[in-house]
């Protein structure tokens, strides 16, 4: 089933391994840096076409790093039992030992695999923007985000992704500290893996790594991840600058008024609709 390796060239190959639920491909450009990336779950359910490109791949591509790309042919959470016998198979063919360093990279429900495989492939660095651990109610009572997620198995132990973290990788989080679920999931990471590092992203959502490429920084801050040589400046002085996005205002100025509204509920009066300074920030 997974007999295809990708021959040892420095020439660019794409190689695609057949296994069931999931396309996988490996693209080479000869690296000594492999980057595997999943999916998130945004957009369409139902994903036939196996020759799309592969999360993050232009990326990838243009700083000249191997990429190891997992699409699901359905939005099923990676539960499959075919992709943890593929990252097996991998290990065991010693086909991460070619690589210098090996860094899983997703969102959402992409951060989730990278942190639930990330004890078969023993990586150099993870790196998860908005990343969920588990759909399990009894876990995670709160969330109630993906009706799709919900309905895959999450009743054994091992579908919790905080039980799978390679202890010895460098994890770097991304997250919007005013989303309470998000927040949620990342406090039940840095719970279970002190060598996390949380970078917050204050009113980037849901989509902390948009935001972050809105402010001009994603490239650089994921490649320093990806690389080993993250300059901590470079994020803090772009974050700074976020109150410029629009997305940043829309959703500033919808959590106050939010505010405003249980304020003035409390108090008996609504002012809810006076204005913002900007500024007064």
């Amino acid at each position: 089933m997974f007999d295809t390796m990708v021959p040892e060239t420095k020439n660019y190959t794409s190689v695609s391994f057949p296994t069931d639920h999931y396309f996988i491909r490996h693209d080479s450009c000869g690296s000594d840096v492999l980057v595997i990336t999943f999916e998130r779950a945004g957009g369409k359910q139902e994903r036939p076409n196996p020759n799309r490109p592969g999360w993050g791949h232009k990326f990838i591509r243009k700083r000249g790093f191997d990429g190891l790309y997992i699409m699901p042919a359905f939005v099923d959470w990676y539960r499959q039992q075919s992709l943890p016998r593929f990252f097996e198979f991998l290990k065991a063919s010693g086909f991460f030992r070619q690589y210098r360093r090996v860094v899983l990279y997703g969102s959402s429900m992409g951060g989730y695999a990278a942190m639930q495989f990330s004890d078969i492939v023993q990586p150099d660095a993870i790196i998860a923007f908005n990343p969920q651990t588990s759909l399990n109610k009894t876990v995670v009572p709160w969330e109630n985000r993906y009706d799709r997620g919900l309905v895959q198995d999450w009743e054994e132990e091992q579908s919790d992704a905080v039980r799978h973290i390679h202890p010895d990788a460098e994890l770097t989080l991304f997250v919007d500290p005013f989303n309470k679920r998000d927040m949620s999931h990342a406090r039940r990471i840095t719970d279970a893996a002190p060598q996390a590092r949380l970078l917050k992203i204050p009113f980037g959502g849901h989509e902390t790594a948009n935001a972050l490429r809105d402010l001009g920084a994603l490239s650089t801050v994921v490649e320093g991840l990806i690389l080993g040589d993250f300059d901590a400046s470079v994020f803090h002085n772009a974050v700074r600058e976020r109150r410029k996005l629009e997305n940043y205002r829309s959703r500033f100025e919808f959590r106050y008024s939010q505010r405003q509204r249980r304020a003035a509920f409390r108090s008996g009066h609504d002012d809810s609709q006076q204005g913002i300074s900007w500024a007064a920030e």
